[in-house]
């Protein structure tokens, strides 16, 4: 019910979050900025050559998204993937050994 109306963000159908409860969709959207928007500080904490491949050729690279979402206490790097994988956002990338997403 609250997560029709916007006031919390639950995931059911998604494996690895359906444990998790998103009080502040608010807080969603400025996490993912980080990735798509990042500010002038934000982008001179990440990896360049990690950040220049996102922005020219789409390549999310395991370093860069770790980076990005390391220091937040309330999700993980990797549960922020199961997200944007789960919203086709992302898609892992085929003959590659790392965990890297287009």
């Amino acid at each position: 019910f609250y997560h029709d109306l916007g006031v919390f963000l639950f995931y059911a159908n998604i494996p690895d979050l359906n444990r998790k409860v998103i009080i502040n969709p608010n807080w969603l959207i400025h996490e993912l900025g980080k990735l798509l928007c990042p500010s002038e500080s934000q982008r001179r904490c990440q990896p360049g050559r990690f950040r220049s491949k996102f922005e020219t050729s789409g390549v999310l690279d395991k370093q860069l998204y770790n980076k990005i979402w390391e220091s937040n206490d309330d999700i993980s790097p990797q549960d922020m993937m199961y997200l944007l994988k789960s919203f086709l956002l992302a898609i892992p990338m085929w003959k590659t050994t790392e965990d890297n997403y287009f």
